[in-house]
């Protein structure tokens, strides 16, 4: 069990001035602590990709479906992840779809981040239902995650999603 998180994570001189990544890995006998140089994914366009098997509820090591989903990308830099016809996610973050000048979220994640998490509870994203028929609606598509917080700096058009 893990009663206070801070004494496990231990970042070295090393990464001093660095954006950095930590990844800390459990089960139910041990605990692993990495950490990773950081380089933010600059994301232009996004490729629709269906998938109506995957579970990511819980955040998983093996992430050897969602890169076999991305590997599918083509010329684009990320995926759109639709399951069932309704989005949900891309292969690393949640997704904000911005129509009339409000910020929605699939209310079908895959995986409900903290960042998400975040801007639902201070009311900056509304939950909605978006099927991959309705992406037209909306004007803009950003990514977000732990290490990428909502910035409309990072935003990409709707019409640089294919399919």
């Amino acid at each position: 069990m893990i009663d206070d998180i801070a004494n496990i994570v231990n970042i070295s001189d090393e990464f001093n001035n660095k954006f950095i990544r930590c990844r800390i890995t459990y089960d139910k006998y041990s605990i692993k602590v990495q950490y990773f140089d950081y380089i933010p994914k600059n994301i232009q366009s996004f490729k629709l990709i269906e998938c109506n098997d995957i579970d990511y509820t819980y955040k998983y090591d093996d992430r050897d479906l969602l890169n076999d989903l991305l590997s599918k990308k083509g010329d684009c830099d990320e995926i759109i992840i639709i399951k069932n016809g309704l989005v949900t996610d891309c292969s690393i973050g949640n997704l904000l779809f911005l129509k009339d000048d409000i910020w929605y979220t699939p209310n079908t994640p895959l995986l409900k981040g903290v960042q998400r998490s975040y801007l639902l509870d201070v009311g900056k994203i509304h939950l909605t239902t978006i099927h991959k028929n309705d992406i037209c609606q909306y004007k803009k598509v950003m990514m977000i995650n732990a290490l990428n917080a909502f910035d409309e700096n990072r935003v990409v058009l709707i019409k640089n999603i294919k399919e």
